[in-house]
């Protein structure tokens, strides 16, 4: 195999990684390993990557060979990025060859979604209740969050395959979620009496929006959100500056269709109940949505259970924290643990911490706050001369809630996992 075409080896190892979410220190790791199995002498490999770009040189005797590949989709798929990495470091043990290489790169490329597309749909559902109960959600309102989230996972996923544009998919997806949410406001009344007539009571004095608001958080970029912190800490700074924008505009069209199913139901954009819940709720919730999550995001069948436990040790943790530390400190806990539980199992699994990691910490992503900041940046005008500047200071608090719960994730998720590499490397 030539130079020319070990080097489409590294481009397409990347990537796969990129286009399964990979952050960039993990994509940099594999085509690093890559390289050693290629043959190419790591010196001469030279690695610039862009949010959906990959550009590699190789240097060749008296020449530089370079390089593009661009990812067209950039998803999530944990089943793809553990592939890669259980491959590459069974070649390397192995000391196998470029042809080895190329043929498990085809084996993984091969790999489809673990999961029935209606388990998908039913999983992320119940996430997206589970995300409506931590709200402080009756059954009314919990069932069609619920209904709503899978009605709007089903078209996303419908345009997604159509290829239609990101942020168009997002808008119509969170409209159609929110318009099929927004039946709580006319139905709740008579469903919360026939539950109450067969002997099951319904908790009332759920806000009118909150099944709307919670109907929507399984869109949240929480991934993308993430990465973004990742690589800003590890220094890709265009490339944790490029998905930062994406998952802001992300949200922005999340908040859009949000605004739309709102006056189209004319439903009163009112605060957010804040409930207390037993702490076995919460663990249940976060287990729930740790799942929904994980099914999304194609994680191998045998690890499932880890990430499932791993979600409702985040929750619990921001659970038992968040009355004396403040959310920021409780959230960044609750992923401290989440990620220490995924390196822990990580090595008894063989898997990625991040796979087992990522999953979990998804619930903790704040999705309310982003919410709230962007629909009041939104209405700003709306408001009451006399009043806009308090309106200004509440989208400022929310928002900067929201980036530094969303660094501290990402910090708590990544500490463990550094300290681990770093560990190792002393044995």
């Amino acid at each position: 195999m030539n130079t020319e075409q070990k080097l489409d080896l590294l481009l397409r190892t990347g990537a796969m990684l990129l286009g399964s979410g990979a952050n960039s220190t993990r994509i940099e790791f594999g085509i690093s390993e890559a390289v050693k199995i290629t043959g190419l002498p790591p010196e001469r490999v030279h690695l610039h990557l862009n949010l959906r770009t990959i550009m590699i040189s190789v240097e060749d005797g008296e020449r530089c060979l370079t390089k593009f590949r661009k990812v067209k989709h950039l998803g999530v798929n944990m089943r793809v990025i553990n592939g890669i990495q259980v491959s590459l470091e069974r070649l390397v043990a192995a000391q196998a060859g470029p042809d080895q290489l190329e043929a498990e790169l085809n084996r993984v490329a091969g790999l489809g979604h673990m999961y029935p597309e209606w388990l998908i749909l039913l999983t992320v559902g119940a996430a997206t209740g589970a995300f409506c109960t931590v709200l402080g959600g009756a059954a009314p309102a919990i069932l069609f969050a619920t209904l709503g989230a899978a009605t709007g996972l089903f078209v996303r996923r419908r345009m997604h395959h159509a290829g239609m544009n990101l942020y168009i998919t997002v808008l119509a997806a969170a409209t159609t979620s929110c318009l099929v949410a927004g039946l709580n406001l006319s139905l709740a009344a008579p469903l919360s009496e026939a539950l109450t007539a067969a002997g099951l009571p319904v908790a009332a004095g759920t806000a009118p929006s909150l099944a709307v608001a919670a109907c929507v958080l399984y869109l949240i970029p929480g991934v993308p959100l993430i990465n973004s912190v990742d690589d800003l800490l590890d220094g890709y700074t265009l490339m944790g500056i490029g998905r930062a924008t994406v998952a802001t505009l992300t949200v922005l069209a999340i908040t859009w269709g949000v605004v739309i199913g709102l006056n189209i139901w004319h439903i009163p954009n009112g605060d957010l109940p804040h409930a207390r819940l037993p702490l076995a709720v919460y663990a249940l919730c976060g287990g729930i949505a740790a799942a929904g999550f994980a099914i999304l995001f194609n994680v191998p069948r045998r690890v499932l259970g880890a990430c499932v436990a791993g979600g409702a040790l985040a929750v619990l943790t921001r659970a038992l924290l968040v009355g004396g530390q403040g959310i920021e400190v409780a959230a960044t806990l609750g992923a401290l643990a989440a990620g220490v539980w995924g390196v822990i199992w990580s090595h008894r699994l063989r898997v990625p911490a991040a796979v087992l990691a990522v999953p979990a910490v998804i619930p903790l992503v704040p999705g309310v706050f982003l919410y709230k900041a962007l629909l009041g940046l939104l209405n700003i005008n709306h408001v009451d001369s006399t009043q806009r500047a308090a309106a200004l200071a509440s989208v400022f608090e929310y928002g900067l809630k929201a980036g530094i719960i969303v660094a501290g994730l990402s910090v708590g998720v990544a500490l463990p996992r550094m300290l681990n590499r770093y560990v190792m490397k002393l044995r």
